[in-house]
């Protein structure tokens, strides 16, 4: 099963793709508890999203940012003085 992920992201990291399915997610909007002030529901700040996002995505996401890391660091493309 591990040969198989690996065969995926190397090839789309390849092929510089980010599958559509990854970048999508799922929003819940909740209402934020009453606390000792009465909220006022009709102001946004009285709500909290809650996002779910694509598992596979986050990975692959890592991947990238680990590789583009190594990169900076042993070709020094960052330059700070």
């Amino acid at each position: 099963m591990l040969d198989t992920f690996y065969r995926i992201y190397s090839k789309l990291i390849e092929k510089g793709y980010y599958l559509k399915q990854w970048r999508e997610t799922i929003s819940i909007i909740l209402r934020k508890e009453n606390t000792e002030k009465k909220r006022d529901y009709s102001k946004p700040k009285a709500y909290r999203v809650i996002s779910l996002l694509n598992c596979l995505g986050k990975v692959a996401e890592k991947i990238i940012v680990t590789r583009l890391s190594y990169l900076i660091e042993t070709i020094d493309l960052l330059f700070l003085e």
